[in-house]
């Protein structure tokens, strides 16, 4: 079982080991030796912004309803499993957004993955990986290939290069009650499942009660993190596992105060239609639906349609991949993973 833990609380080996994966993979040329396997995930989150089944509307299916939670989950635990072939025993670690001094003091620091900005985008490429390369000696299992940390060319998105960041939100950090009071939200509005009124908090934020959830988080780093391939760096892979930390505390409190419950009773039941829209959820964030690109041998039935589509031909084949549906990533612990 694979532990996450808080990015501010790793121990100077733990935060050796997660950069050496993480430069490890954006160095690793996938089969397609223009593009690394690191960038191949970032542009996988580009290419899921737009997808059509057999030519019907395009929908996103990793943002903006539901299946946001379940999309990310299977997406985190694939990239931490890329990067455990890497360096073994490594997991993703959180970042705590309500721990502001720990995340100042150890995260957003030269000996990790450097500062934040403000205003204007900054190049941050040049200190991001500073404590891999002390007095610009790199050790002996820094890949050759590697240089820096650039951004492919392909996923620059107007960006440039050189990973930038430059914060545009002012409303942050969110306090440790607000995140508390997230994890036991129980609202159900109009008789609804209550995963409609979480799933809406921790992604977007709402007026008049949280807004310093995923979104502002996004706005706070800026830069590249503020775009479709925001995975260029790196801090989003603990950004969205806090995400997924917080469904992950949520599921379990609603299973404490539901007798007899399963994490099934807390997804919508796919013919419930939105309290917000007044319609069933759209493909791909339904209890029964299938996760792209994760769709096996039905991948011919889809296609990007999204701003990605240039580097679409540069993605993993995932055709020959098991198929999951929204409905397999409901017990993390069953995908093998858990949360300090």
């Amino acid at each position: 079982m694979d532990i996450r833990k808080s990015a501010a609380q790793l121990n100077d080996n733990e935060i050796d080991a997660f950069l050496e994966a993480i430069i490890k993979l954006k160095a690793r040329k996938a089969s397609d030796a223009n593009i690394s396997v690191y960038d191949q995930f970032v542009a996988l989150h580009g290419a899921v912004m737009a997808v059509t089944r057999n030519n019907a509307d395009p929908v996103n299916f990793a943002h903006n309803n539901i299946g946001f939670l379940a999309w990310h989950r299977q997406y985190l635990r694939l990239f931490e499993l890329a990067l455990q072939k890497e360096v073994a025993g490594v997991s993703l670690p959180y970042w705590d957004w309500s721990d502001d001094i720990g995340a100042s003091n150890r995260l957003f620091t030269d000996d990790f993955l450097s500062s934040t900005t403000r205003g204007r985008p900054e190049s941050i490429s040049n200190g991001l990986l500073r404590r891999r390369v002390p007095n610009n000696r790199k050790p002996d299992w820094w890949p050759s290939s590697l240089r820096g940390f650039s951004v492919n060319r392909h996923l620059e998105e107007g960006s440039g290069r050189n990973l930038k960041r430059g914060s545009t939100e002012n409303n942050w950090p969110p306090s440790i009650a607000q995140m508390q009071q997230l994890s036991e939200l129980n609202i159900s509005i109009r008789g609804s499942n209550p995963l409609w009124a979480f799933w809406l908090v921790l992604e977007q934020g709402y007026d008049g009660f949280i807004m310093r959830t995923h979104n502002a988080g996004h706005r706070f780093i800026g830069g590249h993190m503020a775009g479709s391939f925001s995975p260029n760096d790196p801090i989003f892979w603990m950004h969205h596992a806090n995400v997924d930390r917080i469904w992950a505390h949520w599921q379990e409190f609603q299973l404490r105060i539901n007798a007899d419950s399963n994490p099934k009773d807390f997804w919508p039941h796919p013919d419930e239609f939105s309290p917000f829209e007044g319609r069933v959820a759209p493909l791909g964030h339904k209890l029964n639906d299938d996760l792209w690109p994760w769709v096996g041998s039905d991948s011919n039935q889809y296609q990007s349609v999204s701003a990605a589509q240039t580097i679409l031909k540069r993605l993993h084949d995932y055709s020959n991949m098991k198929k999951v549906k929204v409905v397999d990533v409901l017990d993390f612990e069953a995908m093998g993973f858990k949360y300090e």
